[in-house]
């Protein structure tokens, strides 16, 4: 590197040096200029132009010479600024400038940092204009105070600024112009907010510093000309000092063991001299009591008012020492232990150690027998052989001296005099005669092992000589001294119940009758037992070291070796079957189970395993899953609804028929709670259930089970419990009958039976007032026929007449419902006559609308057309009433196909072709309550005097009779709907017959017989009025000899059917065996009682009936014979 010249000396820029040497030259031109044109005598015309030559010469060089000063100047002043502007800017400082108004005439980069702001934003504003009003004001303050006293002034001060809190040490000056006026400030400031920050944190490093010494727990001292200067509160503690005020002025070697000093001044020498750092060393101290300590020190100079003294960090390192060697006789014992010392050569070094430890004691260990009641002698070296004797043996109890009572209460017990103790009432003669006046004991425990107490193993007593407390480290000692002997015990009962263990395995080895062997690596037997070497044919001990190819054959060989080679591997256990061929040929089959042993890596080294012969628990097993197979098929197959559930009522086995009558989706329910897969069941059930867990059995004929879709199931019944093996109940099996169809047929049965109970009411009923009506109308018939419309009588007989009529259909719809109505079956077109009908049913009511849908194909059916009208209109006029505010009626007709599972629960429905008659109402519906009884005689829901009750009593009647079937369906609030079913025809409809002709007289003989009188004498009369010969008789017996009197032939035998004694076919069949022609005209109130003959020469007359219809069927009977639709009638 070159070397620099010193800089220049700076050239000062003055304005007053540009003016004078203008001045001079100017004068100078001036004066030389005139005098050289005089000495030149240039005449005037001559002087002008010299004189302008002049002036523009002066001109010229004038300029050319200010142009040159005041470059030069120039340069000067930006000198001076350009360093000025390095000064300011080169520093941290805040350097700056301002005016009386405080506005800043000059400031450098730090200052306008400081404002936040830059240079040129900064110039020219005040601190008002800069800062925030508190800041601008204390700046402020600060100006003025500079400016009224004209001194130099410095300031602290903590400001807000832009770049946050700091604190800024600044000073500021007058600003005064060349005649000493004060003209402004210029100041500067420095950022002290890191050094103010540093010098608090120094400060509070210091105050940790002296805490830190003050709370150590090392003793810290500073020792100066060999005397103590300093010691903290550890150093007090350490030697047993009042305080650390009585440390202050001992001298250091003083408090040291004699053999210590001259080490020690030796290494204080080179500390004060070399300033040397002494590390850790050991030395023995004599605390202020005169005790001799252990402490370990470390030692380095240190400053102590100008002169070097030495600072000392000491620490108490008795106890360490001491737990050390205790630490050391502790691995001595454990070593012993380890190597199978006796129990009483370890138990009396550890009663050594602790006697080491408290001299002037004597200690004893007192094991407890494996009966936790007597204690027995293990080690007490320095306690007289006749006392170890006396206590040898001893029963624990709450009051047994201090060992005794320790092991009783397992806790332990401190008797500081065993003269006086209660607890040594009845032993301290023993002690007290041996020297022994106290007796600290603690029982010892066993090694935790789980939540269980501690086994209390014996006791660990030291006795005093003397009567008193025991030293302060008893506690500690006597707990170490505990967890030894608790080892040396356990690792002794350890020891002598493995040798224990090892026999008994052996004996059990031999004597197992399974196989056993251990294998190494390469398959060789370490062990095996007696069984494996009989079954091999070789000694055990022979056996070891061979591999399974010396002893099996070799299929057997390599199955077994590859299932231990795949243990190995895995290092998991492995049970499998392993089989082999016997020298007889049979198979043996052999359980093996087969694990890992690991080795001392931890990976497994060896295998082991235990095997039985199963070969016979196979065959059993083979023949249980037969039996189990036969027992699964017989479930699935059995006609019952069968399962089978355990204790938690899930399922073990179900029979095919429990999950298809209970409809359960699921294809297997194995495993699943029986009340998770029907939640429904009933609490009773659950109940049931309960008590046959508990051992009862349980049935029921017949039980309502309700779904949880709201369907209703009848089932029988029973529930019992399976036993295990063990006697307890495993589970119930549970075999029920779904009856639900028999409930409903038996339903049916009843209702039926009910029905044919009703219905001969009715038709009894009807009997009786037929003859009564055949009677009143007859008799009115003929009396009108000889009253003239004039007569006043006329008017009551033809009411009277009228109410016949009403009462003979009443009977006729009694006779109607229990289906004993005299009817003509004839092939009817079903849609022809709905359509008929609708004519006159839609007069019904104005606000009722009937409407059909017929099927366009033929719906024929064999049935009475009057019925069937009927039935129409008792259920239209039905479906009207449940109308009142008006509706819609729909009567729609379909042909159907009928299979095998429709109808199911109508055994009266076969399958095949049927005509569906369905009559819709959108009235009021029924509820369920009152659907069941719609079809009772007698039974509605409308006002009194409203209904008879048996309208829709003589449609279900009718329809049955006619060979159909009714149902009905209705929901309140939707409407009802009728569907009538009848069986579907081929045949073409019959041709209804044109009306008969009048009556005609005759004068034919006609045998009338007749039980009731008033009936007799009213059909007498009517035949008698028409030319008829008529012998009237009373019963059977009279007509047969009316006959035999022989008064004539008879024509015509009128009978009525049921007469006491004879009936009425039992007297025609008499009177045919004499006149096999005999035509007869049968009178009943029900067709049940006639059954007539097909050649057409009986007929049926129905009561009631009127003179007319009387003789017309006579007249037909005689002249015609039966007719058609009569001869085929019979009783339903």
């Amino acid at each position: 590197m070159g070397r620099t010249s010193p800089p220049a000396p700076p050239h000062r820029a003055s304005p007053a040096r540009v003016a004078g040497a203008y001045f001079l030259f100017a004068l100078a031109w001036i004066w030389l200029s005139d005098r050289a044109l005089l000495l030149m005598g240039v005449d005037p015309v001559e002087t002008f132009w010299a004189s302008a030559l002049k002036g523009t010469a002066f001109i010229a060089l004038s300029s050319a010479l200010l142009y040159v000063m005041v470059r030069r100047e120039v340069r000067a002043l930006v000198r001076a600024i350009g360093l000025l502007r390095s000064v300011t800017e080169g520093t941290t400082d805040a350097v700056f400038a301002k005016d009386l108004k405080g506005r800043y005439l000059l400031l450098n980069g730090a200052s306008a940092r400081f404002a936040g702001k830059s240079v040129e934003e900064a110039l020219g504003k005040n601190d008002a204009e800069l800062f925030d009003p508190e800041t601008a004001r204390r700046l402020m303050d600060q100006d003025r105070a500079v400016i009224e006293t004209g001194e130099l002034r410095t300031w602290e001060t903590d400001l807000d600024t832009p770049l946050g809190p700091r604190t800024y040490y600044s000073t500021k000056v007058p600003y005064r112009d060349s005649a000493g006026y004060v003209i402004g400030v210029i100041g500067t400031a420095r950022d002290v907010t890191d050094r103010k920050r540093a010098e608090t944190e120094l400060r509070a490093s210091e105050q940790r510093y002296r805490a830190l010494v003050e709370l150590a727990p090392e003793s810290i001292i500073i020792v100066c000309d060999g005397r103590i200067v300093f010691a903290n509160p550890a150093t007090a503690r350490m030697m047993n000092a009042p305080s650390t005020d009585a440390l202050i002025g001992v001298e250091l070697n003083a408090q040291l063991h004699s053999d210590e000093v001259a080490e020690s001044v030796a290494r204080q020498a080179l500390i004060l001299r070399d300033g040397a750092t002494m590390g850790p060393r050991e030395v023995r101290v004599r605390r202020l009591d005169g005790a001799v300590i252990d402490v370990e020190t470390c030692a380095g100079p240190c400053a102590v008012n100008g002169v070097t003294g030495m600072q000392i960090l000491s620490r108490d390192i008795t106890e360490r020492k001491r737990a050390t060697a205790l630490l050391a006789h502790q691995n001595r014992v454990l070593e012993q232990i380890a190597s199978g010392a006796p129990l009483a050569a370890v138990l009396e070094e550890i009663v050594r150690i602790v006697e080491g430890q408290l001299p002037g004691t004597a200690g004893s260990i007192l094991v407890l027998d494996r009966d936790g009641i007597h204690l027995r002698l293990g080690a007490a070296p320095h306690l007289p052989a006749d006392y170890n004797a006396a206590i040898n043996g001893v029963a624990i109890g709450a009051c047994v001296g201090s060992c005794g009572t320790a092991a009783y209460t397992r806790k332990p017990v401190f008797v500081n005099d065993i003269a006086t103790d209660p607890l040594w009432a009845d032993y301290k003669h023993i002690a007290l005669g041996h020297g022994l006046r106290a007796c600290w004991s603690a029982p010892v425990f066993a090694a935790p092992r789980g939540p269980v107490p501690r086994t209390v193993l014996g006791t660990f007593a030291v006795y005093g000589r003397v009567p008193g407390a025991p030293d302060p480290r008893f506690g500690e000692l006597i707990e170490r001294a505990a967890h030894l002997a608790s080892i040396a015990i356990e690792s002794d009962r350890a020891v002598s119940d493995l040798r224990a263990s090892e026999e008994r395995f052996a004996r059990f080895m031999a004597h197992l009758p399974g196989l056993a062997w251990i294998k190494d690596a390469e398959g060789r037997y370490v062990y095996a037992n007696n069984t494996i070497g009989r079954v091999f044919g070789i000694a055990p001990a022979d056996l070891c070291g061979r591999t399974d190819h010396d002893i099996a054959p070799a299929p057997a060989a390599d199955q077994f070796q590859r299932n231990d080679r795949r243990v190995l591997a895995d290092g998991t256990g492995l049970q499998v079957i392993e089989t082999m061929a016997a020298p007889d040929g049979t198979e043996i089959a052999f359980l093996s189970s087969k694990f890992p042993i690991p080795g001392p890596d931890g990976r497994p080294a060896l295998v082991g395993g235990v095997a039985i012969d199963v070969t016979e628990h196979q065959r059993a097993e083979r023949a249980l899953r037969e039996r189990e197979e036969q027992l699964r098929l017989f479930i699935d197959h059995v006609w019952a609804p069968i399962a089978m559930v355990d204790r938690e009522m899930r399922y073990i086995h179900v029979s095919r028929r429990w999950l298809t009558d209970y409809h359960v989706a699921l294809p297997d329910v194995t495993g699943l709670c029986h009340y998770d897969v029907f939640p429904e069941i009933p609490d009773r059930w659950k109940e049931a259930h309960k008590r046959c867990l508990a051992g009862a059995v349980e049935r029921c004929d017949e039980d309502r089970f309700e779904r949880a879709d709201g369907s209703v199931q009848w089932v029988r019944w029973e529930v019992r419990p399976w036993y295990l093996p063990g006697g307890g109940v495993g589970g119930l099996i549970m075999s029920t009958e779904d009856i639900t169809v028999r409930k409903r047929l038996e339903a049916q049965v009843q209702q039926a039976a009910k029905m044919e109970a009703v219905g001969r009411l009715a038709g009894g009923i009807a009997h009786d007032f037929n003859n009564l009506l055949t009677v009143i109308n007859g008799f009115s018939d003929l009396i009108l026929r000889d009253t003239s419309e004039s007569d006043p009588q006329r008017l009551p007989l033809t009411e009277i007449r009228a109410a016949g009529d009403r009462a003979a259909r009443l009977t006729q719809q009694l006779l109607a419902y229990s289906r004993k109505a005299m009817v003509e079956p004839k092939v009817l077109d079903l849609n022809e006559l709905v359509t008929e009908s609708v004519k006159l049913l839609r007069l019904v009511g104005e606000h009722i609308v009937v409407a059909t849908v017929l099927d366009p194909a033929r719906a024929r059916i064999r049935a009475d057309r009057g019925q069937i009208e009927q039935v129409l209109l008792n259920l239209v006029v039905n479906a009207r009433d449940a109308m009142p505010d008006g509706g819609r009626v729909t009567i729609e007709t379909q042909n159907v196909a009928l299979g095998t599972d429709d109808w199911t629960d109508e055994p009266d429905l076969k399958p095949g072709p049927y005509v569906r008659l369905t009559v819709t109402d959108t009235g009021a519906g029924m509820t369920e309550q009152v659907r069941a009884k719609i079809f009772e005689p007698f039974f509605t829901t409308k006002g009194v005097g409203k209904g008879t009750g048996l309208g829709l009593a003589v449609v279900h009647g009718a329809v049955k009779q006619s060979g159909g079937h009714i149902s009905v369906a209705s929901e309140v609030g939707v409407g009802t709907t009728f569907t009538l079913l009848f069986p579907a025809v081929t045949e073409a409809p019959e041709q209804v017959p044109d009306a008969p002709p009048a009556p005609a007289r005759g004068t034919e003989t006609i045998l009338l017989v007749e039980d009731e009188d008033a009936v007799r004498s009213i059909t007498r009369l009517s035949l008698a009025g028409q030319g008829y010969k008529v012998v009237a008789v009373g019963s059977g017996a009279e007509a047969l000899r009316a006959a035999e009197r022989g008064t004539g032939p008879i024509d015509l035998l009128v009978t009525d059917v049921v007469m006491p004694e004879m009936g009425g076919r039992q007297l025609a069949e008499a009177l045919r065996q004499r006149a096999p022609d005999l035509r007869v005209l049968y009178m009943s109130g029900y067709t049940d009682e006639v059954v007539l003959r097909s050649d057409r020469v009986e007929a049926f007359l129905q009561k009631p009936f009127s003179p007319q219809a009387l003789v017309g069927k006579v007249r037909d009977v005689l002249d015609r014979g039966a007719t058609p639709g009569a001869a085929e009638a019979r009783a339903s």
